[in-house]
């Protein structure tokens, strides 16, 4: 497709969802390996990497947080103090495109003790909705929790 003709590139119907592992039917579970735990006044760093063959949004409900390294550059260096960390408002969504990294910092100190959801969402290239939308347990959407404790 490099010469504009059209090779399917766009055409991807994937059936199974996992984020590190874990089927999206076991995410949520406490036990899951996926479930981030927190001490609440820790500090925790969140590395995410989109390793799908699309576009991945993530929206982390209820918490502010920092975007402190991209694909491995890190936004915070004392010799250049015109970068910094990308702040994200609660409710702002990440997206993240194939084989992007995001780090993700945030303080537990100022936060309510709690599970905080995170839904991320496969997202068709072309149509630009959910993977397999409607389409019950193959459908391309995911959800997890931080919790503080």
């Amino acid at each position: 497709g490099l010469c504009g003709e059209d090779v399917g590139l766009n055409i991807f119907k994937p059936r199974y969802f996992h984020i590190s592992g874990e089927d999206r039917g076991r995410i949520a579970d406490p036990t899951s390996k996926v479930r981030v735990r927190a001490e609440k006044g820790q500090r925790v760093l969140i590395r995410m990497l989109n390793a799908a063959y699309s576009v991945m949004r993530i929206k982390i409900h209820g918490m502010e947080f920092e975007c402190v390294s991209m694909d491995g550059h890190c936004f915070i260096d004392p010799d250049k103090p015109w970068l910094g960390a990308y702040g994200y408002e609660v409710g702002e969504e990440i997206m993240l495109a194939t084989a992007q990294r995001f780090e993700l910092w945030f303080d537990t100190t100022n936060m309510e003790k709690g599970s905080y959801r995170v839904d991320f969402e496969f997202i068709d290239w072309v149509k630009k909705t959910p993977h397999n939308l409607g389409q019950g347990p193959y459908e391309g959407k995911a959800t997890t929790y931080i919790d503080i404790v």
